[in-house]
């Protein structure tokens, strides 16, 4: 559509993953992926951070996956992406010891906030009819995957990411994005309260008149 909307994506690698030479053909993927719905303004730059983390939720008996920490986040990484829509830091294995997830999404009014956990090479695999099917590599399929979350999020719609990317199906989140939906919602919300500004105004202006 003409009028898709742009997002400004800053996509924060952080040490080795900010060597990573594919860089170039992961944004293309990424962008290429959401183009039906709006346009990815990606930019990539390296971070050489030590990442702090925090148990997420238990896993299996007494052990727990991890995030990076929020406080620490909110405090290292956003101050690398002033002026983003949406920030994503990606953290690659040599970056942690313990079992770490494989993305998150935190939402806030001012900005969506997302990590992924990945290598640059490895691929992906979902369950489909009985066999692994090959989804991509796993940097784009999560990063696709996170702001997938985001999306949802934007559009206060029920999340659906998961029913779809796990089973290999994630181009079934795209007809979901209507974001012009949501740009005509909000209109149908905002002209009411500003005709009623300016009668108001007309109101009080012709009380004012000598």
């Amino acid at each position: 559509m003409e009028n898709n909307p742009t997002f400004k994506l800053t996509i924060l690698a952080n040490n080795e993953a900010g060597t990573w030479t594919s860089w170039s053909a992961k944004k293309a993927a990424i962008q290429a992926f959401y183009a039906p719905v709006c346009t990815l303004d990606i930019s990539v730059i390296p971070t050489h951070l030590t990442p702090q983390f925090s148990p997420y939720e238990p896993a299996s008996g007494s052990s727990f996956v991890y995030r990076v920490d929020e406080t620490w986040y909110e405090e290292n990484v956003l101050p690398y992406a002033e002026g983003a829509d949406i920030v994503m830091f990606v953290v690659p294995p040599t970056d942690h010891t313990v079992v770490c997830m494989m993305g998150l999404a935190v939402y806030s009014d001012q900005l969506k906030e997302t990590t992924v956990f990945s290598d640059e090479i490895s691929h992906t695999y979902a369950n489909v009819n009985g066999q692994n099917v090959d989804q991509g590599e796993t940097a784009v399929v999560y990063a696709c995957h996170e702001l997938s979350h985001i999306f949802y999020d934007m559009l206060a719609k029920t999340d659906n990411t998961h029913q779809y990317f796990f089973a290999g199906t994630p181009q079934k989140v795209l007809p979901e994005f209507d974001f012009n939906e949501q740009l005509l919602t909000w209109y149908q919300k905002v002209i009411p309260e500003m005709q009623a500004w300016l009668t108001a105004l007309k109101a009080r202006q012709a009380t004012s008149t000598p």
